[in-house]
């Protein structure tokens, strides 16, 4: 699967409205270890909408523990303060080392996507890529 590469992303400490929240700067893409929490968001800006995506949230075997399929919402949209929902199959999980790795594929997002953590434990992420099947 080639990678999609993103223009820049945004941390969202606490989102209390994941769809009309405004990022005020966004950040060179290179994400670094971090946690998140119950209604943080990270947005991702990507050059084009497209078609389909594959989502792969990499994090701490040990955080990664008696999560549930519901690991983050996924919205989108074509700007950076409006998104709408988007379905998809649930998070599959599974172990690359010390490495839990979360994945998703979605339809028709456009150049903006946001992903909303709603689990109340935290998660360490160490990457998060992006591929087209």
């Amino acid at each position: 699967m080639p990678d999609i590469r993103y223009e820049g992303w945004v941390f969202i400490p606490v989102d209390d409205d994941p769809l009309a929240s405004a990022p005020t700067s966004f950040y060179p893409p290179m994400i670094t270890t971090m946690a998140v929490d119950l209604h943080t968001s990270l947005i991702f800006q990507f050059a084009s909408a497209a078609a389909t995506l594959h989502i792969a949230v990499e994090c701490t075997a040990l955080s990664a523990e008696q999560r549930s399929e519901a690991l983050f919402d996924v919205l989108t949209g074509s700007q950076p303060d409006r998104y709408k929902p988007l379905n998809h199959a649930g998070w599959e999980l599974h172990y690359d080392g010390i490495y839990g790795i979360f994945s998703t594929q979605i339809e028709r997002f456009e150049q903006y996507l946001k992903l909303h953590y709603i689990q109340r434990q935290n998660l360490i992420l160490a990457k998060i890529s992006f591929s087209q099947p």
